[in-house]
């Protein structure tokens, strides 16, 4: 889904501290733009730098860019690149043509974005409901997890899996094979560090990276087990 708390958040879920941290921001900058509720959605995102370009308000759209459309939205691109059906492909690389020009030319701060400098931390998972999250949450794994990956997983290991949502259907990836469910997130995780998300995010790239990193590390300690 193409929302900011989907990616930010633990569990996922859409809402909470990122969408209100978006609000609050477009309060401070914009007080009189009207706001939908989950104001983090890409393309009401999109629409606000659009009308900040248009009206030449350059100090807004420069933060705009860098706090609301850097933490997530290429990274999003290269997933939707990735993993999205063919139609999808000429979108996302627009997306991340269209981001990448305006950081260059807005110039990016040396600082990471408030949104990932807030971010949950992962922690090493005690039970399986906290594994499930860690694997299926951004935000913890640095991992974009689709249900296409989860049940190709479960097809290429012969595991019987039941069919659902990604929640549904990765949990009982972990209950039928854990290691099978380990090696998906490995494969994953060292799939997408190969992901560059231009010369101006940088740090942002980097921040995910670290992200899959962890997430590396804990994988082990798991597998040793």
């Amino acid at each position: 889904p193409p929302y900011l708390s989907f990616f930010l958040t633990k569990g996922p879920v859409l809402g909470g501290e990122p969408t209100e941290r978006t609000r609050e921001f477009l309060a401070a900058y914009a007080p009189d733009l009207p706001t939908p509720v989950l104001c983090d959605h890409l393309g009401f995102l999109l629409a606000v730098a659009a009308a900040a370009l248009d009206g030449e308000a350059i100090a807004f759209l420069r933060a705009h860019v860098w706090e609301q459309l850097a933490p997530v939205w290429p990274l999003y691109a290269r997933a939707a690149d990735t993993y999205g059906p063919p139609e999808y492909r000429p979108w996302a690389e627009q997306l991340a043509r269209t981001l990448e020009a305006l950081a260059v030319e807005l110039g990016e701060p040396t600082t990471l974005p408030l949104h990932l400098r807030a971010a949950p931390a992962p922690e090493p998972p005690e039970d399986e409901e906290r594994l499930v999250e860690l694997c299926l949450s951004p935000v913890l794994s640095g991992v974009i997890l689709t249900r296409s990956a989860i049940l190709a997983a479960s097809q290429d290991s012969q595991i019987p899996v039941r069919y659902g949502g990604r929640r549904f259907s990765f949990r009982s990836l972990v209950q039928a094979d854990p290691r099978a469910a380990l090696r998906l997130m490995r494969r994953l995780a060292l799939a997408q560090a190969r992901w560059r998300l231009g010369e101006p995010f940088a740090i942002v790239e980097q921040w995910w990276q670290d992200r899959r990193c962890e997430l590396l590390r804990i994988l082990d300690d798991l597998e040793q087990r």
